[in-house]
């Protein structure tokens, strides 16, 4: 057989989160379920809001040269524009008086850049689509109107200023031209040096007035608009289509992290690494598939007798393997099957063990010593009466009891009869260990389906009369804890455990298990040279 591709740590661990999300699916989908659900309520039920734009380039304006007293108009034009600054005078509650004179009930406006140029979009957010579209150009033309309101009063506060010195100058000149008329000589010469300079700085004057009105005429405003807001037809908020996908995505990791968070908490022998710790030196024989329709209560779940070539009967015939393997070191005649808790699935293991055991020519004798909820009869399809309580009452005996099954001729089943008042007592009768030696004597291979270790002593009780302890343990179920104190309660009756059996294994997991080397590694049949598969004689 070929070897097997090597892996990388890296691909081995993304494999691993994986098969923890398909483990955990239902939580990831719950998420996406509330979330996704809850925003899409929202869409359906938040009120539409429309958003009109108008976008307007800011150029720069000719006020700053009057204020600085300078005639440099030109140069002034050519300067950059402080576009935050402007963006304020917009947003300004000067400007939003204005439009509220035209407009009452106008939405507030949202200015912002466009990259780093002088274009800005102004934008307005309403209920209804017209009003949104009104309310962005206004903002516009009140900001325009308002800039050149501005740069209209700067101008005429200059030329006004300018007008009064140029009347001052005008009286002072009449005034030595009065003068000069009576004067004579040195005097009248020194009076008209004045009058020639007054009228010059008057002249002056006159001529920055008419470049003052002549750029007033020109005033643009600080900007012009570039494309003007027109009535939106599809809303802005609430974006269902955008808001869905985000839900969908926030779902998704959130819902993987809750799927992470509560596989780390999870304490159940779900991975091989937690199985190690736990078991110690107790060898795993096996490892059961889940089987959807073993999740039944009360189904027995002789899935060996009826699908004969799943993957669950293979793992069984493996646990079959491992046992005969076993008894090579060791005289095993009966083997008792427990399980820490109840739901562990240890019938289920009986009675497919029963079959796959018979399968192969070995004779079984099936002892229900679950005194307190027996599933053995059923699993058969036997009577529970007579049975067990009633040979150890002192009536009738194991070969009229113990019933032959349709499934194998080498299988009898020996079931647990009426329910007694004390099962402790009667189990740790020396009758029993004397009916249990007598079956032995019958058979090649006694199973004994046990209560549970940590329910009740009836488990420790069969344990003394075993030969060996076979332990089940439901993946996903049973806790670390719950194994090490089902070794320790076998223990303490001076017995070994033979070794365990994970029921219920998740099939995505199965591959965990066999990279880590569990599979029946410790015992298996195949590390000594065996057959990949084993042969049954009889199905």
């Amino acid at each position: 057989m070929p070897d097997e591709p090597a892996t990388t740590p890296i691909a081995d661990g993304l494999r691993s989160y994986a098969r923890v999300l398909l483990r955990r699916w239902w939580i990831i989908a719950v998420c996406v379920i509330v979330i996704v659900g809850a925003t899409g309520i929202y869409c359906l039920t938040a009120t539409a809001k429309y958003t009109a734009t108008v976008q307007l380039e800011l150029t720069p304006t000719i006020t700053s040269s009057i204020t600085q007293g300078s005639s440099s108009i030109q140069s002034q034009q050519s300067s950059t524009v402080d576009v935050t600054t402007e963006i304020a005078v917009v947003e300004s509650a000067a400007v939003a008086q204005s439009v509220l004179k035209q407009l009452p009930g106008a939405p507030s406006v949202s200015v912002s850049q466009v990259g780093t140029t002088d274009v800005v979009n102004l934008s307005v957010t309403s209920t209804r689509p017209a009003v949104a579209a009104a309310a962005a150009n206004l903002y516009a033309r009140s900001y325009l109107g308002y800039k050149r309101s501005h740069a209209t009063t700067l101008y005429n506060t200059a030329i006004s200023s300018l007008e009064t010195n140029l009347t001052s100058l005008q009286a002072r000149i009449s005034t030595l031209t009065k003068q000069l008329a009576s004067s004579t000589g040195t005097a009248a010469a020194a009076i008209q040096v004045q009058i020639n300079q007054l009228e010059s700085s008057a002249n002056q004057i006159s001529t920055q007035i008419a470049s003052y009105q002549t750029d007033l005429n020109l005033v643009n405003g600080g900007g012009r608009v570039i494309t003007p807001a027109t009535v939106p037809t599809s809303p802005s908020s609430p974006k269902t289509l955008e808001y869905l996908a985000l839900a969908l995505i926030v779902s998704l990791i959130i819902g993987a992290g809750l799927a992470f968070g509560v596989d780390s908490l999870d304490r159940s022998v779900r991975t091989p690494e937690r199985l190690f710790r736990a078991l110690g030196d107790v060898p795993l024989l096996g490892m059961i598939p889940s089987v959807p329709e073993m999740r039944s209560a009360r189904y027995a779940g002789i899935i060996s007798s009826t699908d004969p070539s799943s993957l669950a009967t293979e793992a069984y015939r493996s646990v079959r393997t491992s046992i005969q393997f076993l008894s090579l070191e060791q005289d095993i005649s009966t083997l008792q099957i427990a399980s820490p808790q109840s739901g562990d699935g240890k019938t289920t293991l009986v009675a497919n063990l029963a079959v796959v055991l018979a399968a192969a020519g070995t004779k079984v004798v099936v002892i229900d010593g679950d005194l307190r909820r027996p599933w053995i009869a059923a699993a058969f399809n036997l009577p529970q009466s007579p049975g067990l309580s009633d040979l150890l009452a002192g009536q009738g005996d194991l070969h009229t009891t113990a019933r032959a099954v349709n499934v194998s001729p080498n299988i009898h089943v020996l079931a647990s009869g009426p329910p007694p008042q004390l099962p402790s007592e009667m189990l740790s009768s020396a009758r029993f260990a004397a009916l249990v030696a007598e079956c032995a004597q019958l058979c090649d291979l006694v199973l004994i389906d046990s209560p549970p270790l940590l329910a009740v002593t009836d488990g420790e009780v069969i344990a003394r009369v075993a030969d060996a302890t076979l332990v089940v343990a439901a993946a996903g179920q049973t806790s670390e804890r719950h194994i090490r104190q089902s070794l320790d309660a076998v223990h303490g009756v001076g017995r070994q455990v033979l070794g365990f059996v994970i029921n219920d294994v998740d099939r995505h997991d199965l591959v965990d298990y066999d990279k880590a080397g569990y599979y029946a590694a410790q015992v298996s049949y195949r590390s000594y040279g065996g057959p990949t598969q084993s042969t049954d004689s009889e199905t």
